[in-house]
């Protein structure tokens, strides 16, 4: 989680309720229902993934075509040096 949405988990309902006066007052009407990360129900553990657009596409051309590999492209690449955990 952000530490934004970490800072409007810990508001108390007081402090919640100025925030969202002060945003109505700013025109930001919806306040912090758009935010609110409780709002969206986790998808049930018993229910398929959706594909993605971009995996329906890889998909679909390989039952276009199961004998093209033009997405399986075999490459290698070297590095040398040091290895920066923290970035990896």
């Amino acid at each position: 989680m952000s530490q934004f949405y970490q800072q409007l988990a810990a508001l108390s309902p007081e402090q919640r309720a100025l925030f969202e006066k002060k945003l109505a007052a700013k025109g930001l009407t919806n306040g912090l229902k758009s935010l609110n990360v409780s709002t969206i129900p986790p998808r049930p553990a018993d229910q398929p993934i959706p594909l993605s657009f971009a995996q329906q596409r890889l998909w679909f051309v390989q039952q276009l075509d199961p004998e093209n590999t033009a997405y399986n492209v075999a490459s290698v690449l070297k590095l040398k040096g040091a290895l920066n955990v923290s970035a990896l």
